[in-house]
């Protein structure tokens, strides 16, 4: 995403399941090497190379979108996976015979497979 000046962006605190995130919309009012400002104050800032604001006080690092429906999208793909999580915390292991047992790993070499591509990827468009 390129920022440009007078741009309005959606600000969000990172997305936790369960809770409701609030979202800002703020204004780009400046735009530097490294930073974009907003709200005409040198402490609102947002990092360019990876689109989220410095971490706070308390470490928490805001998630910057291009507009609220980017923002709705991102929270429900998050949604969804903090319930999948949740269901794989839930299932019950004992008991568990062999060819569920197989079958499980099996999904999960694949899992291990697709996220292995994906950080390859992700690594030669960063190089």
């Amino acid at each position: 995403m390129k920022l440009e000046i007078g741009q309005k962006v959606y600000i969000s605190r990172p997305y936790i399941y369960g809770q409701d995130s609030r979202v800002g919309v703020v204004e780009i009012t400046k735009i530097g090497r490294k930073y974009a400002y907003y709200d005409n104050r040198d402490d609102n800032k947002i990092e360019l190379a990876t689109m989220k604001t410095p971490r706070d006080y308390r470490g928490v690092q805001y998630d910057v979108f291009e507009s609220k429906e980017a923002y709705e999208q991102f929270a429900r793909e998050h949604q969804f996976v903090a319930k999948v999580r949740q269901r794989l915390s839930d299932v019950s292991i004992r008991g568990m015979d062999y060819c569920t047992a197989v079958k499980i790993n099996e999904l999960l070499d694949s899992i291990e497979q697709l996220n292995s591509k994906q950080i390859n990827q992700k690594v030669k468009i960063d190089e």
